[in-house]
């Protein structure tokens, strides 16, 4: 039942990042990262952080599919992602994605902060996942939260920096499970 309902989730959204897109309303981005062994709140004491054996390499497609104001977008975003070091599995995730593209400090430097919300599907149960919380399923919560910042001399490319997490959503899909991965990586955005 939930692979059936990650499926129809995931046809849904990824239909919505079609080729007859507008260009400007593509990206791509490609990222890598390490696993910590912290809950998500811990991110942000970095001091605190216990990297394990075990990354990540992500490559997802994005599409901005509409604006809430002049400064925050949505967006929809696929991503086929790679785990190696401890564990060794294929990861696919959909999501919502809300933008916000303008900041008080835009002048400086061009940034964005976003936010998103979706499902996770790992193609076996995740070992760290096991590790760290006694057991994981493969579908759970995706979410994410990111920065990036466009290289000012190349507009269409930006750096990213992402936390990657899965949760079982206090137990709306399972009992246990859950990672925080810490990634860095590159964005290119489509220009007509």
């Amino acid at each position: 039942m939930r692979i059936a309902a990650t499926l129809i989730i995931s046809s849904g959204l990824l239909a919505s990042i079609s080729l007859t897109a507008s260009a400007r309303d593509l990206s791509v981005s490609a990222y890598g990262g390490g696993l910590i062994a912290n809950d998500w709140i811990e991110v942000f004491a970095p001091q605190r952080w216990d990297f394990v054996d075990s990354q990540l390499a992500a490559l997802a497609v994005s599409r901005r599919v509409g604006w809430l104001s002049k400064a925050v977008q949505t967006e929809v975003e696929g991503q086929i992602v790679r785990h190696f070091g401890i564990q060794d599995h294929w990861e696919f995730n959909v999501l919502g994605v809300i933008r916000r593209t303008e900041l008080p400090w835009d002048q400086t430097l061009d940034m964005s902060l976003a936010g998103g919300l979706g499902l996770s599907y790992a193609t076996e149960r995740p070992k760290a996942e096991i590790d760290f919380e006694g057991d994981t399923e493969r579908l759970l919560v995706y979410w994410m939260l990111e920065f990036d910042a466009t290289i000012p001399d190349a507009k269409a490319w930006s750096v990213l920096a992402r936390l990657h997490h899965r949760s079982p959503a206090y137990g709306l899909l399972g009992d246990g499970g859950g990672a925080n991965v810490l990634a860095v990586g590159l964005r290119y955005r489509f220009q007509d």
